[in-house]
């Protein structure tokens, strides 16, 4: 903000104006270092991709098996009582 300073015009609210934003020096990367920077970004988001997959995959898994091992125990078809007893141990 402290180098856009002297280019800003108002009194109580700060104001620039397109032509002054245009006239801003920017230093942009040679072409060689930004299509780098595009395939390393290509690359991480394709891996991220895949891991959400693979996150969301496993987590849908596991609320299916969840709620199948409440159904076996509330039906009785597994004795939580012995493992409740053996943790306590």
């Amino acid at each position: 903000m402290h180098f856009l300073a002297p280019e800003m015009t108002g009194v109580s609210v700060p104001h620039i104006s397109p032509s002054q934003i245009a006239s801003f020096p920017i230093c942009l990367p040679s072409r060689k270092i930004q299509d780098e920077i595009v395939t390393y970004l290509a690359r991480a988001i394709t891996e991220f991709e895949s891991l959400i997959l693979t996150a969301t995959n496993a987590i849908t898994l596991l609320k299916e098996r969840r709620a199948a091992l409440i159904s076996a125990a509330v039906t009785g078809k597994i004795d939580v009582r012995a493992q409740s007893k053996a943790l306590a141990a």
